[in-house]
C-alpha cells in the first residue's frame, strides 16, 4: 500500500514507476506481502491509471473484486474472500468508485455534482455502461468501440449539472472518430 500511496499522492519520475507497478501487481519482489484488504486496493488501482497503466489497473480490479462479483455477493468483504473478518465492509468499495471515476470517467467539479467533467480512459476494453448517483439526479454514461475507427460516448444528465466532456488523448482513441451525445434530462 505505502507504494500506491506514493504514486497516487506524488509525480513519480518515469524512471520509478515500473519498479512501483511491479511491486503493485505482485511481479516484483517475489517475497512480498500483498496488501490484505480490499480496501488498500483502491490505492492500487489509483496508483496504475495516475502512472498511465491503464489497462494493469484494469486487470488487477478484476483480480481483486471478480471473486465477490462472481460469488453473487452483495456486499464488500473485508478480506479476499467470504472468510474475511467482515463480509459488509463499506471502504472495501474501492472497484465502484474506479469504475465510475476512472472507466466511466464521472468526476465531480464542485461539491454537490453542480459541475461535471466525463473524462473516460478505455485502455483495452470496448465498451462500458454505468451511472452515477448524484444530488440532482442519475447521471449516466455509455461508451463504446463501433468499430476500429469509432468510438461513442453517450451522456444522460439532469439539466441542473453542467457537464464538460475532456477525451484524454490514450492510445485508444488515437485515429478513432470521436461522437459524442449529450442527453440532458
Amino acid at each position: 500500500e505505502t507504494n500506491a500511496l506514493v504514486a497516487c499522492f506524488l509525480e513519480l519520475p518515469k524512471a520509478k514507476q515500473a519498479g512501483v507497478r511491479n511491486v503493485v501487481m505482485g511481479i516484483s519482489p517475489k517475497d512480498m506481502n500483498r496488501t490484505p484488504s480490499l480496501a488498500g486496493e483502491y490505492y492500487c488501482l489509483r496508483a496504475l491509471y495516475e502512472m498511465g497503466f491503464i489497462d494493469d489497473a484494469w486487470s488487477h480490479l478484476c483480480a481483486e473484486w471478480s471473486p465477490q462479483a462472481l460469488s453473487g455477493a452483495s456486499t464488500n468483504w473485508e478480506g479476499k474472500g467470504p472468510d474475511s473478518r467482515s463480509c459488509c465492509h463499506a471502504w472495501a468499495s474501492g472497484a465502484n468508485a474506479f469504475f465510475i471515476q476512472e472507466v466511466l470517467g464521472i468526476k465531480p467539479l464542485t461539491a454537490g455534482y453542480d459541475t461535471l467533467i466525463i473524462s473516460p480512459k478505455p485502455g483495452t476494453l470496448k465498451s462500458a455502461k454505468g451511472q452515477c448517483w448524484t444530488p440532482h439526479g442519475i447521471v449516466k454514461v455509455d461508451w463504446k468501440f463501433r468499430s476500429s475507427t469509432e468510438w461513442q460516448l453517450e451522456i444522460t444528465a439532469p439539466r441542473a449539472i453542467k457537464v464538460t466532456v475532456d477525451i484524454v488523448r490514450q492510445t485508444a482513441l488515437n485515429n478513432v472518430k470521436q461522437i459524442v451525445k449529450r442527453i440532458k434530462i
